[in-house]
């Protein structure tokens, strides 16, 4: 009920887009209107941001995954890799939800060497994802240090969704404080 109520409220909303939008310039006084502009505009250029970053994280993903199927000469490599990478877009799961299990039974299975590379294929992916997501979701805005704290403060506030979230914030934050010091230059 939630869901269908959900997408018929942006149905209805973006259907009636410019009537809202011309409501609200004609109800908001001009200067209040500039400052949502500036926010609009930083929240797009945010959202880009973190969306080329996300993506160029899963293509990372991707292409270990694949890279360490591909050696492992494991049978539907690409599919595989691509499904993969599409749970660890999600935010509470990660790679390790399908690596982890399956490692564990192939190692039951009696196939050690392949369970030691699917976990050593986790690893490499984790650490390289750990390593590059304060990077690339800072993008120039804030220091990557600042980026690691928001999503360790994400985390400890809302779990794994806060883990997203914070991050996309303080990115957020940061291109409103830039464009208000552009707009004042």
């Amino acid at each position: 009920l939630a869901i269908a109520t959900g997408v018929l409220a942006i149905f209805f909303t973006s259907a009636s887009y410019p009537e809202l939008c011309a409501a609200l310039e004609h109800a908001v006084p001009e200067e209040a209107m500039a400052k949502l502009r500036l926010f609009r505009g930083g929240v797009m250029r945010s959202l880009a941001r973190w969306l080329r970053a996300q993506a160029t994280l899963s293509l990372i993903t991707f292409s270990e995954l694949l890279i360490g199927f591909l050696l492992m000469l494991q049978s539907y490599s690409l599919l595989l890799a691509f499904l993969i990478t599409l749970l660890d877009a999600l935010p509470v799961f990660g790679t390790g939800t399908a690596l982890v299990p399956w490692a564990v039974f192939t190692l039951l299975f009696g196939f050690p060497p392949k369970a030691i590379v699917l976990l050593a294929l986790y690893l490499c992916t984790l650490i390289t994802r750990n390593t590059l997501e304060p990077k690339l979701l800072s993008a120039q805005a804030v220091p990557p240090v600042a980026s690691l704290f928001a999503m360790y403060l994400g985390y400890c506030t809302f779990g794994v969704a806060g883990m997203v979230l914070f991050p996309f914030l303080l990115l957020l934050f940061a291109q409103i404080r830039n464009a208000k010091a552009e707009a004042a230059a």
